[in-house]
């Protein structure tokens, strides 16, 4: 969220030429993701007091299209492209997470109940999401199936928890606690199945994010920059992840 007042935006950065392109100019945007075929960007924004889900061509050209509105954020996309989740709801009074075909713009509740449940991704294979949930009283990671009422929890101990995210090969699930990164095995076949506990990889602090690569070999991790001369703060990216990852927390099975 953006704590100095100023409009979000959300931009598209060519890491080549290091041009960027500014693709929403309306409200407050944010929470871009990529459809699967990079030819445009999903995204949520505040236009009033509800937020809407956005799409833009990636290359700027035309205006920007409502693919969901009343309250709904956060969206992520299926690698494949037909589906999307989100969370809707009523701040403080309880969010749940959906999922639309977009296809044909049909949305099903997937992990709804009192409280929150929220900021939802797919495994690689479109067959479950990856969530937070509060219904412990503080935010934990469960896994729920898109088509059917199983559900796991992921986290363990006293959290929060936040920003859960699947490796592009389906075996891990990492997430964030307030000061560390943790990662836990897992696997998809023949059904969803968690293979050990959370480990801690890296240390974690506020301002800090994360993003893995498709190929499963980059781990970008931002750093907001306090000083007012840098707005736009701090990007790091460790090339060769999955080694340095070896090195530094080496896989624990069981």
């Amino acid at each position: 969220d953006n704590e100095s007042g100023e409009q979000e935006d959300v931009y598209v950065y060519d890491l080549e030429t290091g041009t960027p392109l500014r693709l929403s100019f309306a409200g407050d945007s944010h929470q871009p993701v990529w459809s699967a075929d990079g030819r445009h960007v999903y995204y949520c924004g505040s236009r009033g007091d509800r937020h809407t889900i956005f799409r833009k061509a990636a290359d700027g050209s035309g205006t920007e299209e409502v693919v969901l509105s009343d309250g709904a954020r956060r969206p992520s996309l299926s690698t494949d492209g037909r589906l999307m989740a989100y969370d809707t709801g009523v701040d403080g009074e309880g969010r749940n997470v959906w999922v639309m075909n977009l296809a044909d713009s049909t949305s099903a509740e997937v992990a709804g109940g009192e409280g929150y449940q929220g900021d939802a991704h797919f495994s690689p294979d479109g067959r479950y999401i990856v969530y937070e949930d509060d219904r412990s009283g503080e935010i934990q990671i469960f896994v729920h199936q898109v088509d059917g009422d199983a559900f796991w929890e992921i986290s363990e101990g006293s959290g929060p928890f936040y920003d859960p995210l699947w490796s592009a090969d389906g075996e891990y699930i990492y997430f964030e606690s307030l000061n560390e990164l943790l990662r836990v095995p897992v696997e998809l076949e023949p059904s969803f199945r968690r293979l050990g506990r959370p480990t801690g990889i890296a240390g974690f602090s506020s301002g800090m994010d994360f993003a893995l690569g498709p190929e499963g070999d980059v781990l970008i991790m931002g750093r907001a920059n306090e000083s007012a001369a840098n707005a736009l703060g701090r990007l790091r990216m460790v090339l060769n992840w999955p080694e340095e990852l070896k090195r530094i927390a080496p896989r624990s099975e069981g």
